[in-house]
């Protein structure tokens, strides 16, 4: 669609197209084959605010922020914000994850902060490190990130602080990758491609590559398809693929992160993240 045209669009009619395109395209998948058995369950309804008050987070954070700060990563350019990027690290100290894999590398701001979370967990047993993966080739000669206001490459940054050596680059469609993978993670960050269709394809394929206890965090979750800020803008895909899967009787649920501590975007604390969970039933497959 035209920019200029597009600009001259109501948010409601735009958040409209993009519902019934989604709901269109999710209508001519196949019932998924999907194992949440590793997924882990929550222990409690209150563990995000134990996790996102910790005192212990945020001495954490206030040790690294100044270096991260220091890296100039630009705001509001189509991937996590600066409050979800500090939620990320809180998250990573949380679960403690050896291995992650993040799918979007984009300009790598989620990616850095994975990198300097994981880094500061400082695991006994050491961590196996973070695989990003991305449709193109996010460090190539042509330089995308310029595009997007980033001062270097998300390899660049990942070097910055010292990480290079635990993170590994792909160039490669999500799905072709999870399903291709026989890794095995203890997070996996889908914040790809963000419709409907192929978000329904992505999650039952990184529930396969979980181990026990992993966790599956989506980005761009808008609950019941409704705007969490003030634009009233929605990206639907997030949600309608995850309710159909519980409406098929796929035992997950899914956490949105909710309102955060710390500002978010649009002078707002409210974050469009969410961790899909194994649900409370006993069930832990479905199979159609």
């Amino acid at each position: 669609m035209n920019t200029s045209f597009s600009n001259l669009i109501p948010e409601s009619a735009k958040n409209f197209i993009r519902n019934f395109r989604d709901r269109k395209d999710l209508k001519k998948l196949e019932r998924a084959n999907v194992s949440v058995e590793n997924l882990k369950k929550l222990d409690s309804d209150d563990e995000f605010e134990l996790i996102f008050n910790s005192e212990k987070y945020k001495s954490l954070w206030d040790s690294v922020s100044k270096e991260l700060q220091g890296l100039d990563l630009p705001d509001n350019t189509g991937g996590v914000n600066t409050g979800d990027q500090r939620a990320i690290a809180y998250l990573i100290w949380h679960f403690k994850p050896s291995k992650i894999l993040e799918i979007g590398t984009h300009i790598g701001c989620s990616t850095v902060h994975l990198s300097v979370a994981q880094r500061e967990l400082k695991l006994v047993n050491g961590v196996s490190g973070i695989v990003t993966v991305d449709i193109r080739d996010v460090n190539s000669a042509e330089k995308p990130w310029i595009a997007y206001k980033a001062p270097m490459s998300p390899l660049d940054l990942v070097t910055k602080v010292n990480y290079s050596d635990k993170v590994t680059f792909r160039c490669q469609p999500s799905v072709e990758y999870l399903a291709q993978c026989q890794d095995k993670y203890d997070l996996i960050f889908l914040d790809g491609g963000h419709s409907a269709e192929l978000v329904y394809r992505e999650l039952p394929l990184a529930c396969r590559l979980l181990n026990r206890n992993g966790i599956i965090l989506l980005h761009d979750y808008f609950p019941n398809n409704k705007p969490i800020w003030v634009n009233n803008s929605i990206i639907p895909g997030p949600y309608l693929a995850t309710e159909r899967l519980i409406g098929e009787g796929c035992n997950i649920e899914i956490r949105p992160l909710g309102a955060l501590p710390w500002p978010t975007k649009q002078n707002s604390h409210y974050t469009s993240l969410a961790l899909c969970t194994r649900g409370n039933i006993n069930v832990t497959n479905y199979i159609p």
